[in-house]
């Protein structure tokens, strides 16, 4: 299990390491977007291409003092519409991924039921027959 995952996130998987970002901070597919409570780490020093999406006037509703609603987030992705496409660019090829790991494992699961099936009707023959038998 992950670093991450072992932490108990409800969603792990949109999470990435420190080593993961290191790893990939050429890849021009990622793009990496930072928030942060403390207003003043991203323009003292933030990950190269990082965007910026601040805690306190993007993400926070001032009135309720709480996370911004669905309605909060969409105004963002309007006035941000360069975060949108990136964000669409990066969930289809996610998506694409997934659809690839999930046939990968299908074909496995097959193949592995054939395996299962072969060996039980073998030895069903082998019974009735009495194959192997002296």
């Amino acid at each position: 299990m992950s670093d991450i995952a072992a932490r108990g996130y409800a969603n792990p998987s949109v999470l990435v390491s420190t080593d993961w970002v290191a790893e990939h901070k050429g890849d021009p597919d990622i793009r990496v977007i930072e928030s942060n409570e403390d207003q003043l780490l991203y323009p003292s020093g933030h990950i190269p291409g990082a965007v910026q999406v601040d805690w306190a006037a993007d993400l926070n509703d001032q009135l309720r003092r709480d996370y911004l609603d669905k309605a909060g987030f969409e105004d963002i992705i309007r006035s941000r519409p360069a975060i949108a496409e990136e964000m669409a660019a990066i969930l289809a090829e996610r998506n694409m991924q997934l659809a690839q790991a999930q046939e990968a494992l299908g074909a496995e699961a097959r193949e592995h039921e054939r395996s299962r099936q072969h060996a039980s009707l073998l030895g069903k023959m082998r019974a009735f027959f009495r194959l192997g038998e002296k």
